[in-house]
């Protein structure tokens, strides 16, 4: 999987035009961003199905957005992860040298891009899960799908504020056995796995309403806007907001 870079500029934002009804909106309101919860992990590993099976429970609650990043790392040892890639990887890595840990590790859960634990330490991450939510997201903003395979994007002013917009388009569910490695023999179910990511550019606190078009729309294809600090690179950390589509018509 490779991102696509599409930077879009502030006035280039406010200059495109909205056409037509909203369709779908998404749960991003004033009374607040859900909270983004990510795991990478690996059919690769063995610890990782529990954490698998979490994140499924975690992806039927209306305050959390939990997204399924595959790691490519394990599929040196006998199996490889048809849905794991180096950007991935490189986004764990990230996160890793933004918590200061020696190393990465799966299961692996972040949450709202500031706190991490062990995907699996269900207590840990669900009292991550409920600071964040009481805290609440700086920027809720609003996403909402068209019939036209478009989206319509509105962000409230903060002036003061900036950071950097990154889509992901998931697929809702995957089934898989596993032929070899450590899972060998398991049927694997995997919930709410990243396929496409596409930078939407940077964002400088203004007010924003705006169409775009969704990438490689599906069925079972699912989308979540995540609006993070910029403070380096596209893999920085810290959450500012985030919102969600259901499945693309």
């Amino acid at each position: 999987m490779t991102p696509r870079m599409l930077p879009i500029l502030a006035a280039a934002l406010l200059a495109l035009p909205v056409i037509g009804r909203p369709a779908r909106a998404s749960e991003a309101t004033a009374a607040g961003a859900p909270v983004l919860v990510e795991l990478f992990t690996s059919q690769g590993c063995s610890s990782c199905p529990p954490a698998d099976a979490f994140l499924k429970e975690l992806s039927g609650r209306d305050d959390v957005i939990a997204l399924s990043f595959h790691v490519d790392y394990w599929d040196r040892l006998g199996w490889r992860d048809p849905y794991a890639s180096g950007w991935n990887t490189r986004r764990q890595r990230d996160y890793r040298d933004a918590f200061a840990l020696p190393y990465v590790y799966t299961p692996q859960m972040v949450v709202d891009g500031r706190d991490q634990a062990v995907g699996s330490d269900r207590s840990a991450v669900t009292a991550l899960i409920d600071r964040h939510r009481r805290d609440g997201g700086a920027v809720p903003f609003t996403l909402e799908a068209r019939g036209d395979g478009s989206a319509r994007l509105v962000i409230p002013a903060r002036p003061g504020l900036s950071g950097r917009l990154t889509l992901f388009g998931y697929d809702r569910e995957h089934r898989i056995d596993i032929r070899a490695g450590e899972n060998s023999g398991r049927r694997l179910l995997n919930t709410n796995v990243v396929a496409v990511v596409e930078d939407w550019g940077l964002w400088s606190g203004e007010a924003v309403d705006i169409s775009h078009p969704l990438p490689e729309p599906r069925e079972g294809r699912g989308y979540a806007l995540v609006l993070s600090e910029e403070a380096g690179g596209p893999f920085r950390t810290g959450v500012l907001g985030a919102a969600r589509l259901g499945a693309a018509p």
